[in-house]
């Protein structure tokens, strides 16, 4: 009766009621996960969910990689859709199958400059994606995560803070850290073409 009484408050045909959230994250996981896939989960949660996936959840072969919401510095997708990219500003890149929801790779010691701005783009004609980093300006990766011979774009010891790609994929704007502004540059040379300081204060 209680089952049915949820459903039809829910707008559901049909509802499951179980003793525990624990009961219920297992039965939600078993629908979705398989052995040896990867999920990610907040470090914030509660204490008894960090051991169920810590430690029960191996039993079943699911893995989880904990991240922290307080460090989300971006994330994007590749053009087609199927590849999505995250970069923490402590984690690094982590690249995730976004069809079958599995992790792909991760690339150690490529971080983000600062969590919260959009230091990620994803280049046209699966050239794969800019990132700004802490302390190697704008480097290029693969769909893959893997970097590429490109030379990264650099300000002296500016962070860049936010990455835009025009519409036509043709220039890359970069904003920067200390009072250097926006830089746009060429995607085809990674030339600069302008300059802007922003307005006077």
């Amino acid at each position: 009766v209680l089952e049915e009484r949820i459903a039809a408050l829910e707008g559901g045909t049909a509802g499951l009621a179980v003793a525990s959230g624990h009961a219920a994250q297992v039965l939600v996981f078993h629908c979705l996960m398989k052995p040896g896939d990867e999920f990610v989960a907040s470090r914030k949660l509660y204490g008894g969910s960090i051991n169920q996936f810590n430690h029960a959840f191996k039993n079943f072969g699911w893995n989880v990689s904990w991240a922290d919401p307080d460090d989300l510095g971006s994330f994007a997708f590749s053009e087609d859709g199927r590849a999505l990219l995250t970069a923490g500003h402590q984690r690094g890149l982590d690249f995730w199958d976004a069809a079958e929801q599995r992790h792909l790779s991760s690339v150690k010691g490529l971080t983000v400059s600062k969590p919260g701005f959009d230091n990620v783009v994803c280049l046209p004609d699966v050239q794969g994606f800019a990132v700004g980093t802490q302390d190697r300006g704008v480097v290029f990766t693969d769909r893959h995560g893997a970097r590429t011979p490109r030379v990264p774009i650099t300000q002296g010891s500016s962070q860049p803070k936010k990455l835009a790609l025009s519409a036509n994929g043709q220039r890359l704007a970069v904003a920067w850290t200390d009072g250097v502004g926006i830089t746009v540059h060429d995607m085809a040379s990674g030339a600069v073409l302008d300059r802007f300081k922003g307005p006077p204060a």
